[in-house]
């Protein structure tokens, strides 16, 4: 005769709750579907604790930053919790991202308008790739830079033009090595084939137009809604040793600069699209 068992156990030193009882004829006992969503929520959460997701989203005429210390990741998509930072880390990382964002906003940026292409509240957008045509170097060039580029990218990148040893090609050159270098070191940073370029004062961009532009060219207020990057100019030139371009290209995308008697720096801004276009300065 079988001893009687303890209210919830089960004989043979089974566990409570892990008998389900039997089903009825016919059925099948089915596992739980969303098992491995839930997996994934749970263990994504548990990282999250320790660090704030920073997810940049590429879409066709804009990039958005998605920053949230609760991000959960479910099957393909990104949601972020509605809970909200919930340790000392997570409010710091906030404080920080916030006192970035107010910074940025702070900073007024005036670009020079040589092409004639700006107008006040206009909204300047990457320009979409053409269709290839079966062509190879714009189907590289389409699976490189989907999203499309710039007036900049355009003109230095995507246009048919032969390598020379003119000084205009030159800078194309140079923007293809800043370009691999970005790519390489610093993916993070706004790409210059799909930017404008500005400064932080009506009076470096006045010197930048006198030295590139003409008088007549206007200078307008732009207000970025994308990554801004600060950058010394005068760093990137084709000169000196191979080991020297790569140290200043590097310097460029690190937001230094040279500490070199005698060297003076200029420091443009790097505006990722979309941009609003603001007042003219007169």
């Amino acid at each position: 005769m079988t001893a009687p068992t303890a209210q919830g156990s089960t004989p043979n030193g089974a566990r409570r709750g892990t008998e389900l009882g039997p089903l009825p004829p016919g059925r099948k006992r089915k596992t739980p579907r969303g098992l491995i969503r839930v997996a994934l929520v749970f263990l994504a959460s548990v990282h999250a604790e320790r660090m704030t997701t920073r997810i940049q989203i590429h879409c066709k005429y804009r990039t958005f930053l998605v920053s949230s210390p609760t991000a959960i990741i479910v099957g393909k998509q990104m949601q972020p919790s509605s809970k909200g930072p919930t340790t000392r880390h997570h409010r710091e990382d906030n404080k920080r991202l916030s006192m970035q964002t107010e910074s940025q906003e702070s900073v007024k940026y005036y670009s020079v308008d040589r092409s004639g292409g700006l107008a006040k509240d206009k909204q300047i957008f990457l320009e979409p790739n053409p269709d290839p045509n079966g062509n190879q170097v714009m189907v590289h060039i389409n699976d490189m830079y989907p999203a499309g580029f710039s007036r900049h990218g355009m003109l230095y990148f995507r246009e048919p033009r032969l390598i020379s040893p003119s000084p205009e090609h030159q800078s194309g050159i140079l923007e293809l090595l800043l370009e691999a270098t970005r790519k390489a070191y610093y993916p993070d940073k706004p790409c210059r084939y799909q930017s404008v370029f500005a400064w932080d004062s009506i009076e470096a961009a006045d010197r930048f137009r006198t030295q590139y532009g003409k008088a007549t060219d206007p200078i307008y207020e732009l207000h970025p809604q994308a990554e801004v990057h600060r950058g010394d100019m005068a760093l990137y030139a084709l000169k000196d040793t191979f080991a020297c371009v790569d140290h200043r290209l590097h310097l460029y995308w690190q937001e230094k600069t040279l500490n070199v008697q005698g060297y003076t720096a200029q420091w443009e801004y790097v505006l990722m699209l979309p941009v609003l276009v603001g007042s003219e300065i007169s």
